[in-house]
């Protein structure tokens, strides 16, 4: 953020990056979602430039199906902490998902979240509940959890919204039909989330990785060179020099030095012509 901008890699097309301006005159609002927010309390006065949100989940769920969450007590005085700072209006809560077993049936969710409820009484004004999607991650790392019956989702809404209103907040929600959860759709396994936590380059403007993994990316679908368009300051620390070097022409009129290229492999022999770029692009 102090950088001004982010850069965002697209999972399902990893060479299409998207970069984003920073600028606190052109972003709308931040919107946070998190299990635990104590970490980032140190970069709250840098926030409030921003307008923003915050989502912060809290569930009863123990360590057998949330082991790196804090002790949900502690997470409940962080929200409040941070409800403080930012206004009730710009925090609210998630209860999800939502599901049976591992000790858990309706009575026991009524319970529970009318006990949460009225610890974050005007705190926030706003609780967003979500039912369990059975996907097959979730069958994968927590076997002993199942989803609910359309009977049970009706009773758990009809009390939630009774609490709620009791308790000064609207019910919503959530499109119904880091590791930190077994239940979570985005985990494939542990392993692979510990290996992107150490991937984590504050220097770099992906956060994860830098340039030279789609470098890698690229060369394994059998790409010889990557192209950019872009600062003759930046681009050259990852390799790039003019694309014209290699006999590599843009399809506009550019500067030399911002139109710049990199062999993926050294062994690629100099090619000759202009860049054809794809129709969504509008060139």
């Amino acid at each position: 953020m102090k950088k001004g901008s982010y850069k965002f890699r697209n999972p399902y097309y990893p060479n299409q990056v998207t970069k984003y301006n920073l600028n606190p005159n052109v972003v709308d609002c931040l919107a946070f979602c998190t299990k635990n927010p104590e970490p980032m309390f140190k970069y709250l006065d840098e926030l409030d430039k921003y307008k923003q949100y915050w989502f912060v989940t809290i569930t009863p769920y123990g360590k057998d199906i949330e082991p790196n969450v804090p002790d949900k007590e502690k997470v409940i005085e962080s929200f409040k902490k941070l409800s403080e700072h930012i206004g009730a209006d710009a925090i609210g809560w998630r209860y999800d998902p939502i599901f049976i077993g591992s000790g858990f049936d309706v009575n026991k969710h009524i319970e529970c979240f009318e006990k949460i409820a009225r610890q974050l009484k005007n705190y926030t004004h706003n609780c967003t509940i979500s039912f369990l999607d059975l996907y097959e991650k979730v069958k994968r790392n927590a076997p002993n959890i199942k989803p609910h019956t359309q009977e049970e989702q009706i009773e758990i809404a009809k009390a939630f919204y009774k609490i709620g209103t009791e308790n000064n907040m609207t019910i919503h929600s959530c499109c119904e039909k880091t590791y930190l959860c077994k239940y979570c759709y985005a985990n494939a396994n542990k392993g692979l989330v510990i290996e992107n936590m150490k991937q984590h380059n504050e220097n770099s403007p992906f956060l994860i990785g830098g340039h030279k993994e789609g470098h890698k990316i690229a060369k394994s679908l059998g790409y010889h060179y990557s192209v950019v368009l872009g600062s003759e300051k930046y681009y050259p620390k990852s390799g790039y020099i003019p694309a014209i070097n290699y006999g590599i022409k843009a399809p506009f009129d550019v500067a030399n030095e911002n139109f710049m290229a990199i062999k993926l492999n050294e062994t690629n022999e100099k090619i000759e012509g202009i860049v054809r770029y794809a129709k969504e692009f509008g060139i």
